[in-house]
């Protein structure tokens, strides 16, 4: 879509650093001018000598790092407007959205993803061969502070299904993640492996539709949230162009999550409806290993928790073949219950034993 701009206004960008930059002005003129009335000012006793103490060793030093943190971003801002402007030219120049992408025989707007931080972001990767390209290797890190959000949106028109889909995902905090990769002779010995870190709060949520003569009508949508702080690892090797592998993986959780979703779905094959519900509040750990060897596989995995959770499950289908019904409420507090539950009704069945030419 030619013009069409995508993530923030570019002009709001820097007119919120312009204020930011004020904001910090005034502060450091503020810290300046307690600073230098303090010094000058003819005063004793036990409160001055407390709120001096106070004013170096923790006011002072808070509100010059608020000026920092300021100017910083105010700077983040200006590089974010100008990067904004050189996609939405590119944007323009391409008559396609950013991030779109069409195929032959399809209508829409494709799937357009923004990206924004706000605060501390740093990314940097690095590649390098030795050996004529015998030897490869690739690393990349990344680490932000503050805020993310990202935002995915479309709608297309295909071999005569509608679809659209949107997602949309904020955090608050800070988060790392380190990836490294390596490769011998083309494949005879491969590794790779990468961590990620997360402090804070964040939230998701998305959904998505399709409606088709031959599929029918088809909606779905996701959200989930967690509080705390969770981090994970994995690691995995190859060798003899595969012959040989084996992957190691790990996590830990440590706060609230929940989550939920639905689904449902009307056509020609009959009707079905499904929703899931679970939340969890404590601290969580799971590790899991796997090897294989010229076909033979081996794995095994544990999980530990302390907490308080809650999971809760319902579904329904309407058939020709089956009307059914089934749930499953479940909670743990150290341990836990679970209860369920089902009920299943054939139409086909009943009719057909109603008819008095099938009882003998």
């Amino acid at each position: 879509m030619a013009g069409e701009m995508l993530g923030a206004n570019p002009e709001d960008l820097r007119d919120l650093a312009r204020q930011m930059n004020a904001s910090a002005e005034k502060l450091e003129a503020a810290a300046s001018g307690i600073q230098g009335r303090i010094s000058s000012v003819r005063w004793g006793g036990p409160d001055s000598h407390a709120f001096r103490g106070n004013w170096s060793s923790t006011f002072r030093p808070k509100l010059m790092n608020a000026t920092d943190m300021l100017r910083n971003t105010s700077k983040g801002l200006i590089e974010q407007a100008k990067e904004q402007e050189q996609a939405s030219a590119v944007d323009g120049a391409g008559g396609r959205s950013s991030g779109g992408k069409d195929t032959p025989g399809t209508a829409g707007t494709g799937a357009n993803s923004t990206v924004n931080y706000w605060g501390p972001h740093a990314k940097a990767e690095a590649k390098g061969s030795a050996l004529g390209g015998a030897l490869t290797g690739k690393a990349s890190a990344e680490a932000w502070a503050g805020t993310k959000t990202e935002a995915t949106a479309g709608a297309t028109v295909e071999n005569g299904t509608a679809k659209a889909e949107a997602k949309a995902n904020a955090a608050i905090g800070a988060g790392a993640e380190a990836k490294a990769s390596g490769e011998v002779a083309g494949g005879l010995a491969k590794g790779d492996a990468n961590a990620k870190a997360f402090i804070g709060a964040k939230a998701g949520a998305s959904a998505e539709a399709s409606a088709s003569l031959a599929e029918g009508l088809n909606a779905k949508a996701e959200a989930s949230a967690m509080a705390g702080a969770e981090a994970s690892v994995h690691a995995g090797g190859s060798a003899l162009y595969g012959l040989a592998s084996g992957s190691a993986d790990a996590s830990a959780f440590a706060g609230a999550r929940a989550g939920a979703d639905a689904k449902a779905h009307i056509g020609l094959d009959g009707i079905s409806a499904s929703a899931n519900a679970d939340a969890f509040a404590g601290v969580e750990a799971k590790a899991s290993a796997k090897a294989q060897i010229a076909g033979m596989e081996a794995g095994v995995d544990a999980s530990a928790m302390a907490g308080v959770g809650a999971r809760a499950k319902a579904s329904a289908s309407i058939t020709y073949d089956e009307v059914k019904v089934d749930f499953k409420i479940g909670a743990a507090l150290g341990i836990g219950a679970t209860v369920g539950g089902e009920l299943k009704i054939s139409p086909r069945k009943i009719i057909s034993n109603m008819n008095p030419g099938n009882w003998f």
